[in-house]
């Protein structure tokens, strides 16, 4: 055997284990796996979609106040939507969609 070498026992290897699983849960969270300090919240998840319809609208303009055919417009208010898709770190993020639908002015 050369002064290197050594030969660790069974005890020694759980006495390591011990502290190591210690040191792990004492440590700071951010110091060993990145911080989320400074992050975002993450936008919370709404229902899965979108839902296509089986057979293609007639209307197939962007102004969903008005229907192709009909006179007058929608019911309810208009809304009127702006804004940038970023991610947590307020990056702005490129090719995304926002798709919106005409929502019923009365429950049925």
């Amino acid at each position: 055997m050369d002064a290197y070498e050594r030969v660790v026992t069974r005890r020694e290897l759980l006495r390591l284990g011990v502290a190591a699983s210690v040191a792990v849960a004492w440590v700071p969270s951010g110091l060993l796996w990145g911080s989320n300090e400074g992050l975002l919240p993450v936008t919370p998840p709404v229902t899965l979609g979108p839902f296509y319809p089986v057979i293609r609208p007639v209307d197939q303009d962007s102004d969903l106040t008005r229907v192709t055919g009909h006179t007058g417009h929608a019911q309810g208010q208009v809304l009127h939507i702006a804004g940038r898709v970023i991610n947590r770190r307020g990056e702005p993020v490129a090719r995304q969609v926002l798709e919106a639908r005409p929502v019923r002015p009365h429950p049925l």
